[in-house]
C-alpha cells in the first residue's frame, strides 16, 4: 500500500508537472506571442506621400495592361513607376504612408474636373479649365491604386480628401508629387495632325472629282458636237456636193456657225446630258473617284506630308504660347489647392520626356518638334515650380536621361522606354508604347531622390 500510495504520488506529481509544462505550452503559443506581437505592432504612419498625375504616376505600360487586365489589380499589375520606387526608396521604416491617385490619359483639366473650377478661381487663380475626370476609371472601367470616392470625383477632389482626412489623424503630409500635361500637349497633336490628314484628304478629293468632272465634261462635249455636225451635214452636203475635202471644211464652218448661233440652247443641252450621264453612271463614276482619289494620295504622299508637317508647324507656331499657358495656369490651380490644404507639403513636379526623340538613328526624330515642345514646357512648368516667391518646390526633368542627345539617344530610349517594344500578348502589341520600361521608371524615381529629399 505504501508503495502502491508512492507510485500514486509520484505519478501525480509526473501528471502535475505535464499539466504545467502544457499550460505554459498553451502559453506560450496562444498568450505570450499575443502580448509580444502588440508590443512589436509597427506604428501607424505618421507621415504621408501623396502622388498625383498621369499614366506615369500610376506605373502604366501596355505592355502591362496587356498581360494584368483579365486580373485587374493595379496594386500587383502596375507596381513598376516611378511612384512605388520613389516610396520604396525613401519608405525604409515603414513611417510613411502613400497613397497613389495617378490616372492614366489624365489630363491637366480631368484632373482638376468641372466641379473645382469655380472654387479654384475663387481661390485666385482665373481662367483654369476642368472636364470630366479620370475616363480610365469612369469609362473604361478599370480600377485605380487608390479610388476617388464616388462616381464623377476628381482626382484633386480625391487628394484634398485624402489631405483632409490625414490632417484629422494627425498625419502629415511631407511630400506630394506631380506629373501632368504630356497629354493635353498629344491631345493638341492628335487634334492637329487629324485636321492636317483631313485637309490633305480633302484636296485629293477634290483633285479626283475635278478629274471625273472633267471627264463627263468632255464627254457630253463630245454628244453636244455629234448633235451639231448632225444638225449642219445637209447643209454641207448641199454646198459642196459631198466632195472631199470641201465636205469636211463645210462641216467644220458650219458647225463653229452653228454653235455660235445656238450657244444658250446648246448649253443647256450639254447640262441635260452631264446630269443624265452622272445618273446613269453614279456608281461607276463615284468607284473612279475613290479610285483616282488613291493613286493621287500615292503619287503625292510626299508632298501631302510635307504640306502637312508645314500645317502643323504653323499651328503650333501660332498657338503653342496659348497651350502652354493654359496647362500651367491648370497646374498653377492645382498646387495651389494642395499647398493651401498640406502648407508643410513639398511639391515635386516630374517633367517631361520626348518619347518621339532619335529611337532608330541618331538624330532623326521620330515626331519632329515634339522634343522642341517638351523642352520649351519644362522650362516654363520649372519656372513654375521653383519660383521663390511662389510654389518654391523641386522640378525633376526625365528628359536629361531619356533624352541625351547624339549617339547614347537611341540606345537610352530602347532601354527606358517601350517605344522599340515589338513583343506580343496574346495578339495584343506591347508596343511601341511611350511609357517607361521598369528600368525606365526606376530612372525617374533616382531623380526624384537625388534631386527632391524627402
Amino acid at each position: 500500500m505504501i508503495q502502491a500510495k508512492t507510485g500514486w504520488a509520484r505519478a501525480r506529481r509526473h501528471f502535475q508537472l505535464l499539466g504545467v509544462l502544457v499550460a505554459l505550452l498553451v502559453f506560450a503559443a496562444v498568450g505570450v506571442p499575443q502580448g509580444a506581437s502588440a508590443a512589436k505592432k509597427p506604428k501607424e504612419p505618421k507621415d504621408v506621400y501623396l502622388a498625383l498625375g498621369d499614366s506615369l504616376a500610376f506605373g502604366y505600360s501596355q505592355k502591362l495592361l496587356n498581360e494584368h487586365e483579365k486580373e485587374g489589380d493595379p496594386a500587383t499589375a502596375f507596381e513598376h513607376g516611378y511612384v512605388q520606387d520613389y516610396y520604396n526608396a525613401v519608405d525604409t521604416g515603414g513611417k510613411i504612408a502613400l497613397i497613389n491617385l495617378g490616372c492614366p490619359g489624365e489630363t491637366s483639366a480631368s484632373l482638376i474636373g468641372p466641379g473645382l473650377v469655380a472654387k479654384i478661381e475663387a481661390d485666385g487663380i482665373k481662367g483654369v479649365t476642368g472636364e470630366a475626370p479620370c475616363a480610365y476609371h469612369e469609362s473604361d472601367r478599370l480600377p485605380l491604386h487608390d479610388e476617388y470616392g464616388g462616381p464623377g470625383k476628381s482626382q484633386l477632389e480625391a487628394a484634398l480628401a485624402a489631405i483632409a482626412k490625414a490632417t484629422s489623424e494627425a498625419k502629415t503630409v511631407k511630400a506630394i508629387t506631380l506629373n501632368i500635361g504630356p497629354n493635353d500637349i498629344l491631345h493638341y497633336l492628335a487634334k492637329l495632325e487629324s485636321e492636317a490628314k483631313a485637309k490633305g484628304a480633302a484636296k485629293v478629293e477634290s483633285e479626283a472629282k475635278a478629274l471625273v468632272a472633267a471627264k463627263v465634261k468632255a464627254i457630253t462635249e463630245q454628244e453636244v458636237e455629234a448633235y451639231v455636225i448632225e444638225q449642219v451635214i445637209p447643209q454641207a452636203y448641199g454646198e459642196s456636193g459631198g466632195a472631199e475635202p470641201a465636205f469636211r471644211e463645210d462641216i467644220a464652218r458650219d458647225a463653229a456657225a452653228y454653235s455660235g448661233a445656238h450657244r444658250a440652247a446648246l448649253e443647256k443641252l450639254a447640262l441635260e446630258d452631264g446630269v443624265a450621264y452622272n445618273a446613269e453612271h453614279k456608281a461607276e463614276l463615284a468607284e473612279e473617284a475613290v479610285r483616282l482619289g488613291e493613286e493621287l494620295a500615292a503619287k503625292d504622299a510626299a508632298e501631302l506630308e510635307a504640306e502637312g508637317v508645314a500645317f502643323v508647324t504653323t499651328e503650333i507656331e501660332a498657338h503653342v504660347a496659348e497651350l502652354f499657358g493654359q496647362i500651367l495656369t491648370n497646374v498653377r490651380g492645382i498646387v495651389t489647392e494642395l499647398k493651401k490644404s498640406a502648407p508643410k507639403a513639398k511639391v515635386i513636379y516630374v517633367g517631361l520626356y520626348d518619347p518621339y526623340g532619335s529611337l532608330l538613328e541618331e538624330g532623326v526624330e521620330l515626331k519632329p518638334g515634339f522634343r522642341t515642345l517638351a523642352g520649351l514646357f519644362n522650362t516654363e512648368a520649372k519656372t513654375l515650380i521653383t519660383a521663390k516667391k511662389g510654389i518654391k518646390g523641386c522640378f525633376t526633368d526625365p528628359a536629361t536621361v531619356f533624352n541625351p542627345g547624339g549617339a547614347t539617344e537611341p540606345e537610352a530610349l530602347q532601354k527606358f522606354t517601350n517605344m522599340a517594344n515589338t513583343e506580343e500578348y496574346e495578339g495584343k502589341h506591347d508596343g511601341p508604347d511611350i511609357h517607361p520600361t521598369p528600368l525606365g521608371y526606376e530612372e525617374i524615381a533616382k531623380q526624384i531622390e537625388t534631386e527632391c529629399k524627402f
